[in-house]
């Protein structure tokens, strides 16, 4: 990824609507938790918690289901309670949904798009 890092913020200060929800998207294109190419939703919380850009668990499973709902990723976890959530960008049809909702995403610039 060759954009700038996101810079800490303070307290109090609000992001951008849809940033939060492009950095998840961002994570889940750029990373391979398995050799299917999901992503923890662990890794996921834990990446933007380190940016000290989100640290409430709350609000990044709201961003992840609104995602899901947009159709811009799939929950590729198991049907058993209490397992693990993987996410995935899986087929066309995300790529187009990220496309949409997402214009300033370069898909092209990622492997797992490709």
């Amino acid at each position: 990824m060759d954009e700038e890092k996101p810079q800490k913020r303070k307290k109090g200060d609000r992001l951008k609507k849809g940033e939060v929800k492009k950095w998840i998207i961002e994570i889940i294109l750029d990373n391979r938790s398995d050799r299917y190419g999901n992503v923890l939703e662990s890794d996921i919380r834990k990446s933007l918690e380190s940016s000290k850009m989100v640290s409430a668990q709350a609000i990044i499973n709201r961003h992840l289901n609104d995602l899901y709902n947009l159709g811009c990723i799939e929950s590729t976890g198991s049907e058993i309670p209490k397992s693990k959530n993987k996410w995935n960008v899986k087929n066309i049809r995300n790529l187009m949904r990220i496309r949409e909702n997402f214009k300033d995403i370069r898909l092209n610039s990622y492997k797992k798009s490709l």
